[in-house]
């Protein structure tokens, strides 16, 4: 099965999005097939714009998930990351400090916390 195009409107950040799927794009069921760096960064973005929160464990200064990152903090949703020397500029730029308390207080009881 493919599917060639993804329309949501007024869900969560969205008010009306529609991104026409590339012929490389995996669905359930299907053979993997490698990804263009591009459509992972599509991915990415559409996974981390309908999540309620972030969590952006590392991530390179400049690189493509900061820029997720950062579109996450644009959106107003709240951006996770590990309280660690590498991630100050995610911190700087807006991120709170992972922490399972803080995540549910932002969350509220709608949280879901998966564990081992």
């Amino acid at each position: 099965m493919k599917i060639s195009r993804v329309q949501i409107k007024n869900f969560r950040n969205f008010a009306n999005l529609d991104v026409a799927l590339g012929e490389h794009t995996v669905t359930a069921g299907e053979k993997v097939k490698l990804i263009t760096a591009a459509q992972a960064v599509q991915r990415n973005e559409l996974f981390a714009a309908l999540a309620d929160a972030v969590l952006v464990p590392y991530a390179v200064p400049g690189g493509r998930t900061d820029a997720t990152a950062r579109n996450a903090l644009a959106r107003g949703q709240p951006l996770f990351t590990f309280g660690d020397e590498n991630n100050a500029h995610l911190i700087h730029a807006g991120a709170e400090v992972y922490e399972l308390d803080r995540v549910r207080s932002t969350l509220g009881d709608g949280a879901i916390i998966l564990r081992n």
